[in-house]
């Protein structure tokens, strides 16, 4: 089947770029358009639409980021998955929505609760290596201050970016991409993700 410009034009009814994008991801899911189908150049679908090569460039570097396309530049395009993630509303916007509103997305904790660190920002600044490319799961002064006060003998320690980041590693350690796991309720929503 020929999958050309005057096909999806009659399938596309949005013609925003998150139009275009979310009704092509449609039809790729649905099976209407194949894996393995190669989409039309940019130009003529965007012609055929009434809208600007950019919008659809738009649309297309969408289902690229998602690996739903891809393609070689002016070789084409083809469709390369069917498994489309969509990405939650929240990471597409941030606004600033005043000093007395609490950000509950982010579990950012109030800030006038946090110790100080300028002992420890200072003291970091001289750390050995600080601008070495080398890869050290944890600073020895920071493993000797905490393993004393540690519940069990772990074996070994990981310093990490913060929790999100601990928790990011440990998921791609031990769970194979798309399995089931368990989350508290409430949760903070960028676990959700």
């Amino acid at each position: 089947m020929d999958f050309d410009a005057g096909w999806f034009a009659e399938r596309l009814g949005d013609r925003t770029m998150h139009g275009i994008a979310r009704e092509t991801s449609a039809l790729i899911r649905s099976g209407a358009l194949p894996v393995g189908a190669k989409l039309p150049p940019v130009r003529d679908l965007a012609y055929v639409l009434g809208v600007s090569p950019a919008t659809v460039s738009q649309a297309w570097s969408e289902l690229r980021r998602y690996k739903i396309i891809g393609g070689r530049g002016r070789n084409g395009t083809w469709i390369m998955g069917n498994r489309f993630a969509a990405r939650p509303e929240r990471h597409m916007s941030g606004g600033n929505y005043g000093h007395d509103v609490l950000n509950l997305a982010i579990a950012e904790p109030d800030v006038k609760l946090l110790p100080p660190l300028d002992i420890a920002l200072a003291h970091g600044a001289r750390a050995e290596k600080l601008n070495s490319y080398e890869r050290v799961r944890i600073l020895p002064e920071l493993e000797a201050a905490v393993r004393p006060s540690w519940p069990y003998d772990p074996g070994a320690f990981l310093a990490t970016n913060g929790g999100y980041n601990a928790i990011y590693t440990l998921l791609h350690a031990l769970v194979p991409p798309g399995a089931p796991v368990a989350i508290e309720n409430p949760t903070a929503l960028r676990l959700l993700d």
